[in-house]
């Protein structure tokens, strides 16, 4: 009796893999925070796509907002450059973006655990990716590690403000790496392709399982027929291992083809239940065919 292995969720992780690899970063500096303040110096920063203006150059002084603190801005971000780890935060970042912008802030930098920064440079929250572009207030990111922890924290504690500007040439590495003709074809064609080639073979599986399971006996190897009650255990695991395997690789196949990873199609919500490739399913039917093998 023939079995699908779940195999559809790790090829496609090695082949994510694979075209981050061919995209080396390379750095930019444009993010510039003044002496005697904490952390003074140059640093290397990304700007989000759809917030605001992409060219601009800021200049203001800066002040770090704890992760909650966003989500209820007061005046005293009118005029600032805002620094936050979103730690805690009980909004997305879209939500933060317009509620500062309303509330007359300068700018925004967002600081990331990746580094370089822009990995979700093409990220966005609503349908309509123009709606912020021309806000006047800038997003930006910044990674962590650059800044420091010790940094992050003396912020934290001291609220004091900083002088701080914002300047191009930014930081570009992933926005050019996302639309490259070679990321396009590797993660939003031939992966797509190879999970919906997965789904169908799992698929056709299912069918072939159902019809077995529905009759009134399967034929063995030798010819003679034996009740169904004797292997419907066995084809039920492997009609459940085909059935999870089925439905994840489609769902893989098509939030690739939609841009996983970048550049978004979609608001970005609809790619965090994603974000894993659906790891955890592949992990249940390996279990489920290494019980059914022993």
């Amino acid at each position: 009796m023939r079995t699908m292995k779940p195999t559809c969720s790790r090829s496609l992780r090695l082949c994510l893999l694979f075209g981050l690899l061919l995209f080396p970063p390379h750095c930019n500096s444009l993010l510039t925070v003044y002496a005697p303040a904490e952390g003074a110096g140059t640093y290397e920063s990304s700007i989000y796509q759809f917030y605001g203006p992409r060219a601009a150059t800021v200049q203001g002084l800066g002040f770090f907002v704890d992760g909650p603190s966003l989500c209820k801005v007061k005046d005293d971000v009118r005029g600032r450059i805002v620094f936050s780890d979103r730690r805690e935060a009980d909004c997305d970042l879209g939500e933060i973006y317009k509620r500062l912008s309303a509330a007359g802030a300068l700018a925004f930098v967002h600081i990331v655990f990746y580094n370089p920064p822009g990995l979700m440079s093409h990220a966005h929250f609503t349908h309509d990716t123009n709606k912020y572009r021309r806000h006047p207030m800038t997003m930006a990111d910044v990674s962590k590690s650059a800044l420091g922890d010790e940094t992050i924290e003396a912020w934290r504690e001291s609220k004091a403000l900083f002088a701080v500007r914002i300047a191009p040439k930014h930081s570009t590495t992933y926005a050019e790496s996302h639309t490259s003709a070679l990321w396009i074809i590797t993660m939003q064609i031939v992966c797509p392709c190879c999970a919906f080639w997965v789904a169908y073979l799992a698929g056709r599986e299912v069918y072939r399982l159902a019809r077995l399971m529905g009759g009134s006996g399967v034929r063995s190897d030798n010819g003679p027929y034996v009740e169904a009650t004797r292997r419907r255990s066995n084809l039920s695991v492997s009609l459940a291992i085909c059935i999870i395997e089925a439905v994840c690789c489609f769902l893989i196949g098509l939030i690739l083809a939609l841009g996983h990873y970048g550049p978004y199609v979609l608001p970005l919500p609809y790619y965090l239940p994603f974000v894993t490739l659906l790891s955890g399913p592949s992990f249940f039917t390996t279990m489920l065919l290494a019980l059914f093998s022993r």
